[in-house]
């Protein structure tokens, strides 16, 4: 057993499954809490609780024990 991060997802995944906390090794692996907002922006959630967009622009391997995998793909928005 290693370090992991915890991401948030309340969306339904493309397999249809709508597991919500995953763990994934692609980020810090420092067991810090994220979540992919509805527009698909990965933010990271601070000490103070605020949530903060990451800027990730990637693809995330996120595992559950009742799913042992899935890729997602989460970006920033584009801004002008």
């Amino acid at each position: 057993m290693g370090m992991f991060d915890t991401v948030e997802f309340r969306n339904q995944m493309p397999n249809g499954k709508t597991e919500h906390d995953y763990q994934t090794k692609d980020l810090d692996c420092r067991c810090d809490f994220y979540k992919i907002s509805s527009c698909g922006r990965l933010m990271r959630q601070h000490e103070n609780g605020e949530w903060v967009d990451t800027g990730f622009d990637g693809v995330l391997t996120m595992t559950t024990s009742a799913s042992p995998f899935h890729a997602l793909h989460a970006h920033r928005a584009s801004g002008p």
